[in-house]
């Protein structure tokens, strides 16, 4: 099946350049320019989701003078699905704007590839996992930021990355302000029900909302809760929370 469907894609590819260069481009393709250059562009083509196989590639092009597209990079085959193209001036490599493919590989996972010039040449710059992403701004200055969002439909905890002209940081430690308006939506909630799991996770928002004293509050709690379950303790979970308490510096908490 795997085969068969790298055959057919590798096959589709030269029909998907004739479709862009005679402006024809069907839907089943994800197209996009990149801004200002109507010569340059990226194209995804991806075979509809299904139980045995998702299979997806991007493609870097460049049409000539003639309206010939000619491939300039192109990723592997990869088991991917629904893909969305965007750019953002403020994420730019070597003067031309980075293209942000977003594509997913399972209901919640899903990864974001930066494509874009380095050193002259059309490469994948990086790659982050997450199960979705928003590109924003945090403190005002520019839309440089992804948030990469982790569990959504259970306990988010973001990442926050900026872009330092050749990749996304992590800088989620440096932007206090935002998880502690996080974890403040969280305190409606009846946390002091959750289990050990879910409780060390919102310890980790305390922690880079720089609230020591609420952390601490959450992994005691936490351990206790794993505690009282006894025989069927989850045992490193137990170390783990234990580890994390013991990294908190005496009055730090204060």
């Amino acid at each position: 099946m795997k085969q068969v469907a790298m055959t057919t894609l590798r096959c589709l590819l030269p029909l998907v350049f004739f479709a862009i260069a005679i402006g024809q481009a069907q839907d089943s393709p994800v197209v996009k320019h990149f801004p200002g250059r109507k010569d340059l562009g990226v194209v995804i083509w991806s075979l509809p989701p299904n139980p045995q196989e998702n299979i997806s590639q991007i493609v870097v092009f460049r049409v000539d003078k003639v309206g010939n597209a000619h491939a300039l990079w192109q990723s592997e085959l990869e088991p991917t699905y629904a893909p969305q193209i965007e750019f953002t001036p403020e994420i730019a490599s070597e003067g031309l704007p980075v293209a942000l493919v977003r594509s997913q590989f399972g209901l919640a996972a899903g990864e974001l590839e930066l494509v874009g010039q380095s050193a002259g040449r059309f490469v994948r710059l990086q790659r982050i996992t997450g199960s979705f992403f928003e590109t924003k701004s945090i403190d005002e200055s520019s839309r440089s930021f992804i948030i990469a969002h982790e569990k959504p439909n259970i306990l988010d905890i973001p990442s926050i990355y900026r872009w330092n002209g050749k990749r996304l940081v992590d800088v989620s430690a440096a932007h206090p302000t935002y998880y502690r308006e996080l974890l403040h939506e969280h305190a409606t909630e009846p946390y002091q029900t959750w289990g050990g799991l879910a409780l060390l996770d919102l310890s980790r928002i305390a922690s880079l909302a720089g609230d020591r004293a609420k952390e601490q509050e959450l992994l005691k709690l936490a351990f206790q809760k794993e505690s009282a379950r006894g025989a069927a303790a989850d045992k490193p979970l137990l170390q783990q929370i234990a580890q994390r308490l013991r990294a908190i510096p005496v009055g730090a908490e204060n």
